[in-house]
């Protein structure tokens, strides 16, 4: 959770008041996009700061300017601003690569040797040398001596406007103004009161600003009972005073009433489950009774187990005995989030109520419904194609043909890495310590690389003599690399399967002993399951319990000669193994030993398949299909014109696909 948004209301019974809200900054996302087409961007909305700056002689003054930009091809490239007095200004703008719509903001250093008032414009250019529509803008640099000007001080607001005495206490104020000024110079504000206070405090952040809102925190005795007057007003750079507000502060004597906490009850809210893509935010609304005979609830706590908390002025509570308390906050969701809270109200003298909990779990929207192209194989050098990808909790790794092996750390930037072979890689898996891909030459002779970051790889098994040894997968079971492919053997086609520790070491089992073909495997606990064809070319599966030693056949009812198993996964309580050929299905089995045939058919086959929390995704040589059970399953349109069909992974955040492109989602 990144940030909130608070809203607070207390409603007495039959009453409604006024709503109170503070808001946290929220953070958003980006998009991104594939092949760019020959068209400009365009922009909206110019803002900047500052319109002004006085005179120096060979001065400078920066202008921060801010538009809203929309880019069909999501490669703006660049912000540039022109003036009347000559300047000429580019600021590469890198981060907006892939992103079709935002806000871009630039900041441009002007000269302010001369008086004078510049016109500008603003326009943004794409990586095609293509710009958009320009917006233009004014600044003015002014004499270094201005008229006089002092600024204005309008609507006083501040709290509290009491406190208990306190032998050698003190109470915060916190008070907030309207403020105008012409020469934007503000550098202070100042409090009198009557009882001999004399405060000021600074202002830095209104350097430049000509009108706003100023806020000031002022520390006053409370020491003696009595009620207190002061006055405010604020002080330019040139030391000319604004008009004075005037407020009141009152010293209570000190409660010698016994406590009285505050309590909550009947405390209900909703949801409690949520799924939203990336980026975008989950509203939480809750409501408690409330008691308190005070009736000087001041504020609401919301405390989060992210280690967040917020704290809610409620004024509109002041006075009221009971009532029902509304409240409402934001969550911003950029990963799958176990989110838990609590909430309570404090009253003037500092006393809490109970407490009130809650859970709530977001998801991140894994419906693999929004695609976008984010990098392209074919654009490396050499152009390469992939055929396996995986995570490693900080980059991807992908492998491919002629020995191609790339890393990422998000998916659209690719390094190619030196494998020093020109085998077809056709998988890739992590243990946690170390990267192990696997594939076999033209002639079907394996091998094997290991590499602890991705960088650097080795040979760890390889038969360079041997044409009959193709492996096509592997996975890490938890304690052990498990590698499967076809060996053969005096003309007899049979599983290959190799099993490793630590992906240097490899040992051969069941050698000679399962007819077919495997063309992958999966583990969940102790038990393998690998998929493939049988000895006459039928769909085929089998299962281990001892770590790859000997293998079981299992029966696919319905499966006939239908097809070629091509993958399995774990995921959701079941394994699911999907394949291609004339009326493909898929196949779950909650143990791996009894099997059951999906209620659709994949009528394009299937070539890989992952399982995020709520479905499964597998990827055709034509598209997609989705199941949230695995039985029914639907072909999904992809967007972004991307070819990456050849693998699929669910990474804990979304998917990412690959062929000869990437392709992500959400």
């Amino acid at each position: 959770m990144r940030s909130r948004a608070v809203l607070a209301r207390f409603l007495a019974p039959c009453a409604v008041v006024a709503f109170l809200t503070v808001l946290a900054a929220c953070g958003g996302g980006g998009g991104g996009g594939g092949e760019v087409p020959a068209h400009p961007p365009s922009i909206s909305n110019l803002t900047y700061a500052p319109a002004t700056a006085l005179q120096a002689p060979n001065g400078t003054a920066t202008i921060s300017g801010t538009v809203d930009f929309t880019d069909a091809g999501g490669d703006v490239a660049s912000l540039r601003m022109t003036s009347s007095g000559g300047a000429d200004l580019t600021v590469p703008t890198p981060q907006l690569g892939g992103i079709k719509s935002g806000t871009g903001t630039g900041a441009f250093v002007v000269s302010v040797d001369k008086v004078g008032k510049y016109t500008f414009e603003i326009w943004m250019t794409d990586s095609q040398g293509n710009a958009s529509n320009r917006l233009s803008g004014t600044f003015e640099v002014l004499p270094a001596t201005q008229p006089d000007h002092p600024p204005s001080l309008s609507n006083l607001r501040y709290l509290p406007s009491s406190a208990f005495q306190a032998a050698n206490g003190t109470a915060t104020v916190s008070a907030t103004v309207d403020f105008a000024d012409a020469g934007g110079d503000v550098v202070s504000l100042r409090m009198v009161s009557s009882g001999g206070v004399d405060l000021t405090v600074p202002t830095q952040g209104l350097s430049g600003i000509k009108s706003g809102t100023a806020t000031g925190a002022f520390v006053l005795s409370v020491n003696q009972v009595g009620k207190y007057t002061f006055e405010l007003w604020a002080t330019d750079s040139s030391g000319k005073d604004s008009n004075r507000l005037t407020g009141t502060f009152e010293v209570l004597p000190a409660d010698t009433t016994p406590p009285h906490r505050p309590s909550l009850a009947n405390f209900s809210y909703s949801p409690t489950r949520v799924a939203v893509k990336r980026g975008q935010t989950a509203t939480i609304n809750g409501s408690a009774d409330f008691f308190d005979s005070g009736g000087d609830i001041v504020e609401l706590i919301i405390t989060a187990n992210d280690g967040v908390s917020v704290s809610v002025p409620t004024p509109s509570a002041s006075g009221i005995t009971s009532g029902r308390a509304q409240f409402m906050f934001e969550v911003s969701i950029d990963d799958v989030l176990d989110y838990s809270f609590e909430a309570w109200v404090n009253d003037r003298a500092g006393a809490s109520s109970n407490r009130v909990s809650g859970t709530f779990q977001a998801f991140i929207d894994d419906t693999a419904t929004h695609w976008y192209v984010s990098a392209s194989f074919v654009t490396l050098s050499p152009p390469s194609m992939a055929y396996a990808v995986t995570w490693t909790g900080s980059q991807y790794v992908a492998v491919g043909v002629g020995g191609m092996i790339s890393t990422s750390p998000d998916g659209a930037a690719w390094t190619r890495r030196k494998s020093n072979v020109v085998h077809r890689l056709t998988s890739v898996a992590w243990s946690g310590s170390q990267l192990v891909t696997v594939g076999n030459d033209s002639l079907n002779a394996p091998i094997i690389l290991t590499s602890p970051d991705g960088q650097e790889w080795s040979v760890r098994y390889s038969v360079p003599n041997d044409h009959s040894r193709p492996l096509e997968k592997v996975t890490w079971t938890g304690s052990q690399f498990v590698a499967v492919g076809n060996e053969l053997l005096e003309g007899r086609e049979l599983a290959l399967v190799l099993t490793s520790p630590d992906g240097i070491s490899w040992t051969q089992r069941a050698k000679g002993v399962v007819p077919g073909y495997m063309h992958s495997v999966a583990a969940y606990g102790s038990t393998l399951v690998a998929v493939g064809t049988g000895p006459y070319q039928e769909p085929a599966v089998w299962t281990s319990q001892d770590g790859g030693v000997t293998w079981t056949r299992g029966v696919l009812p319905g499966a006939g000669t239908c097809c070629v198993l091509k993958d399995v996964t774990w995921g959701n309580g079941q394994f699911v193994a999907v394949g291609g050929g004339n009326a493909a299905r898929a196949w779950n089995s909650a143990d791996g030993v009894t099997w059951q045939a999906s209620t659709s058919a994949l009528a394009n086959g299937a070539v890989s398949i992952t399982a995020s929390p709520s479905r499964y995704v597998a990827t055709s040589l034509s598209g997609l299909y989705t199941s949230e059970d695995g039985m029914q399953w639907l072909e999904q349109p992809v967007s972004g014109g991307g070819v990456c069909y050849q693998a699929i992974l669910w990474d804990g955040k979304g998917y990412i696909a690959v062929g000869a492109d990437v392709c992500k989602s959400p």
